[in-house]
């Protein structure tokens, strides 16, 4: 295929272009990049104006579910006591407990002796310690049979390495019926504790948020309803109240960075693709995937139809990239494999649970690219832990793939 450009040099991918977009992407400004949150709103501003920069046009496609997510609005505090202790020993937060993502509201200090969870038991005014073997009764259910029972809330058992935080993963729902902890395991034997006094002042607000979507226009009439969507999500998990940070680096700031970095590179060319590509920075991925979700329903509504390329974690080279395809993705296969091979880029068929799944599930010929990611959900997801080399190999396979499919 003749290049588009005298030189050739807008298809080359700059690695070092997308680092920065990574770690600006990281900073402390963005406060983790949570939906619902100042930071994330900051950071949406940050991505329009790097597309307004290089010529793009950016169109907002905000969305609401009528789901919730927890807001712990101050740093949360705990302590235990054990028979025969007289004093109370005090659990730091996000490493001895944390709040359940679908914990109900919470307001003030909570306090309680321990026991048990029983399905006949009358808690009143403690706190039930979840059954979390197979074939125990649901969180939900717990919960609620506790609440009936007059307990205070639902403490569930987390296994955390050592030095390890408990692992952050916001959640959109309806909330449990009591205020919910994670508490680690080492802290419940080799005896339960008696008491458990919690300060919590956890809010649920609703859902909403915004899909960031530029486009590159096609020449080609008949093809119009048919673009290419080029895409990452761009929320994270947050940062906790005082600390700890959790940056996004690899999950989902390197994958964006690709996305932008490719918008870049495309915005110096004068080449005009003959189907419309789309560039897009999906929202909300982190509590299910909801910000693809509603714009997948909004173009089959529509009648658009689109090839879909995400891409979550690009961040690691020591395995394949991995490739998860929809059975009706064959153009998309063949493009990246040729691409692949052209580069020395190795890859596999594997699972990218992420924003490439909504499309796919309305019918739309999809793939999610993934290369992998360190810390990710954790304070450890750092862009200094971030590989240029990932980026690049998940750059030239974009670069490739948006070449054939849309040139």
């Amino acid at each position: 295929m003749r290049d588009p450009t005298p030189t050739g040099a807008g298809w080359v991918f700059d690695a070092r272009s997308a680092l920065r977009i990574t770690q600006a992407l990281s900073r402390p400004a963005f406060a983790g990049r949570r939906v619902g949150t100042a930071g994330h709103d900051l950071a949406a501003r940050w991505i329009e104006g790097r597309w307004a920069e290089w010529g793009y046009r950016s169109q907002r496609h905000s969305f609401t579910y009528p789901l919730s997510i927890a807001d712990v609005a101050e740093r949360p505090g705990a302590r235990v006591w054990y028979r025969g202790r007289g004093t109370a020993q005090g659990l730091p937060y996000r490493r001895d407990f944390a709040e359940h993502p679908a914990s109900a509201a919470a307001e003030g200090r909570i306090r309680g002796a321990i026991a048990e969870w029983a399905p006949t038991r009358p808690f009143r005014g403690r706190w039930a310690l979840a059954r979390t073997v197979a074939g125990a009764p649901s969180l939900r259910e717990q919960a609620l049979v506790t609440a009936r029972n007059g307990g205070v809330g639902l403490i569930v058992p987390f296994r955390v390495g050592p030095g390890a935080v408990i692992f952050k993963q916001p959640l959109a729902g309806s909330p449990l019926a009591l205020p919910t902890l994670f508490l680690r395991r080492e802290r419940l034997i080799p005896s339960l504790p008696s008491r458990l006094e919690v300060d919590l002042e956890l809010k649920r607000r609703p859902l909403r948020g915004a899909n960031l979507v530029v486009e590159r226009p096609g020449s080609d009439p008949s093809l119009a309803h048919h673009p290419l969507l080029v895409g990452a999500h761009y929320d994270a998990v947050g940062d906790d109240p005082g600390g700890p940070r959790f940056p996004g680096a690899s999950d989902n700031a390197s994958g964006l960075a690709v996305v932008l970095e490719v918008a870049r590179a495309l915005a110096r060319t004068r080449w005009r693709p003959n189907r419309p590509v789309w560039f897009a920075a999906f929202d909300a991925e982190e509590v299910g995937a909801l910000g693809s979700r509603a714009l997948a329903g909004e173009l089959a509504h529509s009648g658009i139809v689109p090839f879909v390329i995400n891409v979550d974690l690009a961040a690691r080279t020591e395995s394949p990239v991995v490739v998860e395809a929809s059975p009706n993705s064959p153009a998309l296969l063949t493009a990246l494999d040729a691409v692949g091979r052209r580069h020395a880029i190795p890859m596999r068929q594997g699972p990218v649970q992420s924003d490439n799944r909504p499309f796919a599930a309305r019918g739309f010929p999809s793939v999610g690219i993934g290369s992998g990611g360190l810390g990710y959900h954790t304070p450890l997801d750092t862009a200094d832990r971030v590989e240029p080399g990932a980026l690049r190999r998940v750059g030239e396979l974009l670069l490739g793939a948006i070449r054939t499919i849309a040139g």
